[in-house]
């Protein structure tokens, strides 16, 4: 069987003198997840692009919290089995998932990852935020709105106890 292609970028932040965290996850469906530039396979009854933009607020949150969960947030619309190239801004995320770095924190977060992952075939790209990466710099324009959204927004302690579950 051949699994689906998809290609998620992910970017996460968070205004430190609030802690007011923002994330958005692009995910698009592609017919190869290594081929440069990203190019969408496109729904041949609409002629419109496969792509999905996730993107969230959390208060009193940290800028590695939100890239952790940015990655996890996206995975989990995955609903089968599928190769994913994973590209974020993130040093942490990315050689965390693919060298073993140390996880001093956020282990709620990381074990969730982790535990995201065991289906999926994952490939870890880290790219150059704020750079010359199209579907970056989408991620990071929505990452900005979400970051100063004002109202009813989750506690980092309740996404937290969501993921565990």
């Amino acid at each position: 069987m051949t699994l689906p292609e998809v290609v998620l970028v992910t970017d996460g932040g968070c205004v430190t003198r609030t802690r007011s965290g923002g994330w958005a996850a692009i995910l698009i469906a592609v017919a190869d997840r290594m081929a440069e530039p990203i190019v969408p396979l496109i729904n041949q009854q609409t002629g419109e692009p496969y792509i999905t933009m996730l993107h969230g607020h959390v208060a009193d949150t940290t800028v590695n919290q939100m890239e952790i969960l940015v990655v996890l947030q996206g995975l989990r619309q995955l609903r089968r089995p599928t190769k994913v190239r994973v590209v974020s801004d993130s040093n942490l995320v990315v050689k965390t998932m693919a060298e073993g770095w140390k996880r001093d924190k956020n282990q709620t977060l990381w074990q969730a990852l982790d535990q995201a992952i065991v289906a999926h075939d994952v490939r870890w790209e880290w790219t150059k935020g704020h750079a010359a990466n199209y579907w970056n710099q989408r991620a990071d324009a929505l990452v900005a709105q979400e970051r100063v959204t004002p109202g009813d927004t989750p506690h980092i302690d309740d996404v937290l106890a969501g993921v565990s579950r």
